[in-house]
């Protein structure tokens, strides 16, 4: 399935991203390192800004399982840059860190990280993925609840929005796994209302799917939460019997910490009944937590063996990335790097963070003459020459890109439409007074148009505007900056 021929491709990182996920489930965290890496390495290439997401989501995962929070951390931060103007990527990547968060028992984190969201997931088309992410909601609350942290009315409120929302988000077009975690949510939010009833009716579906489903994990998780079910009730008996059902289930692996969970659950249950003594040697383990750190801390060595290999991707990701991002013959920005500039600025404006940013669009009037009359060699010199000029006369905090043959973009943050206006008359006439020692008679000029992003207009109609701006200034007669007044 990796065998990987010719020129980068999309479905190369999307392979090596499945091959980490299945070693991660396997407990293979190695080797689930190292095709994270590479797949990392593909997406970074391939300049894929939604794949480096998640990448990099992926790279967070496995640190995560190995309780490595702050490279776990570090990498959903990255992932969340890179996904920012596009909101299908950005919500998965919300949603990995709310399980990471969760995974931590960083419960009031994952809840406000989710509510800051919620705009988000309100407006989002995969339905599998609104459905996770209330399904998260309510697991936030739920462990809230049970800390013994006082329900605020937002949050109560949330939770019976999100029950409400997974209701109707109950679809056999979901995964098996996403069902069960609705009905699990379900559940939670029938206990948190006092509902027990309803949380065993539910608790009950929920077990009879997993076991359709032919998975010990996803049946053991169903017995743990009947077992929790039952001890809300305070049917002692009926909690012992659903906690041990669930152990049987619970391997070896990943399950060792959920396993340890359990034991403090039933020993819980055994002493609530009055067996103190059987409650003491269940929660015990025979040494299971000290069996539990000594392969923690083994996965962690393993994860540190390649190590190295993600700092030197990191800094091969930083090349692939300066190459990408650059016109190879003129060495300004390419378009790939402008549109996604220009997205970022977009979002900031449409967030009220970022206000004056204008574009200007601008050729080189007459190229094709240049062209055949001196030759091509000399049309990329001067491209060169008049790509180079503008670079050093704009500021660093704007941006000039080539968006193919002589069609140049500037980007000019902070600028208003009249400095733009002056701006683009200062570059309009540097480029007409450029001299070419090798064509002494060879003089180029540039035609402009200007226009403003707005909140809550497009990056494609900003530019549209620009583009008519443009022609405007080719037909009375070139040489000049044209602005919408």
């Amino acid at each position: 399935m990796l065998a990987e021929v010719g020129l980068p491709q999309v479905s190369w990182a999307e392979r090596r991203r499945t091959a980490a996920l299945i070693a991660l489930d396997l407990g293979w965290h190695r080797q689930a390192m190292g095709h994270a890496l590479q797949g990392l390495e593909v997406a970074t290439a391939l300049n894929a800004p939604s794949l480096q997401a998640r990448s990099h989501v992926t790279v967070a995962l496995i640190y995560s399982d190995n309780y490595d929070l702050l490279n776990a951390e570090r990498h959903f931060t990255l992932a969340r840059q890179l996904a920012l103007p596009d909101p299908e990527t950005l919500g998965r990547v919300i949603i990995n860190l709310a399980h990471h968060l969760l995974h931590g028992r960083e419960y009031l984190e994952a809840y406000h990280e989710l509510d800051a969201q919620a705009a988000l997931f309100a407006a989002h088309d995969d339905l599998s993925l609104v459905a996770v992410y209330h399904v998260n909601m309510v697991s936030a609350c739920f462990q809230l609840h049970r800390q013994g942290v006082a329900p605020t009315e937002r949050w109560a409120d949330q939770v019976q929005v999100s029950a409400d929302q997974l209701e109707r988000l109950q679809s056999s077009d979901h995964p098996v796994a996403i069902r069960l975690d609705i009905f699990d949510s379900l559940a939670q939010a029938a206990l948190l209302r006092g509902d027990t009833e309803q949380a065993l009716s539910l608790t009950r579906q929920r077990i009879e799917l997993a076991r359709q489903a032919d998975s010990p994990l996803l049946l053991g998780n169903a017995y743990r939460q009947l077992g929790q079910v039952c001890q809300a009730q305070q049917h002692w008996e009926e909690a012992i019997a659903a906690f041990t059902e669930a152990l049987k289930s619970y391997g070896e692996g990943q399950q060792r910490v959920a396993e340890l969970e359990l034991r403090e659950e039933l020993a819980a249950a055994h002493a609530s009944s009055g067996d103190y003594r059987t409650a003491y040697l269940v929660q015990r383990g025979e040494g299971e937590t000290g069996l539990l750190m000594e392969q923690i801390l083994r996965q962690q060595a393993q994860i540190g063996a390649v190590m190295q290999q993600v700092n030197e991707a990191d800094g091969q990701a930083s090349r692939y990335r300066e190459a990408s991002e650059h016109d190879y013959l003129t060495g300004v920005a390419n378009r790939a790097q402008a549109a996604r500039v220009l997205g970022l600025l977009q979002q900031g404006i449409d967030q009220g963070e970022v206000s004056d940013v204008a574009l200007a669009i601008f050729d080189l009037d007459h190229f094709k003459a240049v062209n055949d009359t001196y030759g091509h060699e000399t049309g990329d010199e001067v491209l060169i020459v008049v790509a180079q000029r503008v670079k050093a006369l704009i500021r660093d905090q704007d941006l000039v890109s080539r968006h193919g043959g002589e069609e140049f973009l500037l980007i000019l943050r902070e600028t208003s439409l009249e400095e733009t206006l002056k701006v683009c008359e200062r570059l309009r006439q540097e480029i007409g007074d450029l001299q070419f020692p090798s064509w002494p008679d060879l003089q180029v000029t540039a035609s402009f148009g200007i226009s403003e992003m707005r909140s809550g207009l497009s990056v494609q109609e900003t530019l549209r505007m620009a583009d008519i701006q443009l022609y405007r200034s080719k037909r009375e007669g070139r040489n000049r900056v044209s602005v919408l007044a």
